[in-house]
């Protein structure tokens, strides 16, 4: 079942990579299921028919393609938590639905960094020879990057940071894109206890794309919950919502950025729609908190220009 799945979404991949329309696609981040360390010595949930209950709904909303922000799995080097992905995925992949797949951190675990390479290359066929890539979908440009500094070698992450920023230059220079979408695991900001923000992204990411006239919003994961920044005018999105152990945040005077989105903590289990239209992309947050039904539980719009 997984390599018919995998054969699926890389044929997928393939044709909609450069054929498909702007149309309504869909972004979840961190599906792992909890490791055993986590549930007995930290008292994380496991959270599976959460994640079952978000997966499903996300291909009852039937988008175009999905963008995954990583940490699919627990343990990268189990071939048990590839095995649960795939069948987790299977509603999805099975519609012959694309998923353009982040590497979070977990997908190393268990793992030396060369065979790290090997296994995830044939798992997950889009990645090609390096873990970073572009792929354009109508008029949108979305970045893919590998945030996983620590798994790079320094001359591999410098020629990353090279890479996004002449991707982002020549993006502003060509009249078929539109806008530029960026996607990574790890978030530059986050009032997360548990994560926090990432200093290298920060310093190798973020400077490129708010200089870039068409790169509009930053999504990323790791943080286990649905966070929402404005700065300078471009939106950083966190989307860990997928079933990993939720995360709690810094809230009132010890927030170190301005959510825009006011919701409890714990925040829901979620994933994003983007809807590109004429003059935005309208993005709607779907979810639930605990038992309730998943709903739509917030809006925004990302205008064409910044």
């Amino acid at each position: 079942m997984k390599q018919y799945l995998v054969f699926l979404s890389f044929l997928a991949s393939f044709y909609f990579g450069t054929t498909a329309l702007a149309k309504g696609f869909a972004v979840i981040g961190d599906t792992q299921r909890t490791l055993g360390v986590e549930r007995i010595f930290l008292g994380r949930k496991q959270n599976d028919s959460q994640r079952e209950r978000i997966v499903q709904a996300l291909a009852d909303a039937k988008p175009s393609y999905v963008v995954h922000l990583g940490d699919m799995v627990d343990w990268g080097g189990s071939g048990n938590a590839w095995d649960y992905y795939f069948d987790l995925m299977a509603p999805i992949l099975q519609n012959q639905i694309p998923v353009h797949h982040v590497l979070g951190n977990h997908e190393y675990f268990g793992m030396t960094d060369a065979k790290a390479r090997r296994k995830l290359k044939e798992i997950i066929p889009d990645l090609g020879d390096v873990t970073w890539r572009s792929i354009q979908k109508g008029p949108l440009l979305l970045i893919l990057l590998n945030s996983n500094r620590s798994k790079l070698s320094k001359s591999e992450w410098k020629a990353q940071a090279t890479w996004f920023q002449k991707t982002l230059q020549e993006c502003d220079l060509d009249p078929s894109v539109q806008a530029a979408l960026v996607f990574s695991h790890h978030p530059p900001y986050s009032n997360s206890k548990t994560v926090g923000d990432e200093e290298d992204v920060i310093d190798f990411f973020v400077p490129a794309f708010q200089s870039s006239k068409k790169a509009l919003a930053y999504f990323s994961g790791h943080a286990h919950g649905y966070e929402h920044f404005l700065k300078k005018g471009r939106h950083f999105v966190v989307s860990g919502g997928g079933g990993g152990p939720r995360t709690k945040y810094h809230e009132g005077s010890k927030r170190k950025h301005e959510d825009l989105f006011k919701g409890p903590t714990p925040r829901p289990f979620h994933f994003l729609m983007l809807h590109p239209g004429a003059n935005a992309i309208d993005v709607e947050v779907h979810g639930f908190y605990e038992k309730e039904e998943v709903g739509v539980l917030d809006r925004f719009t990302i205008p064409w220009s910044p």
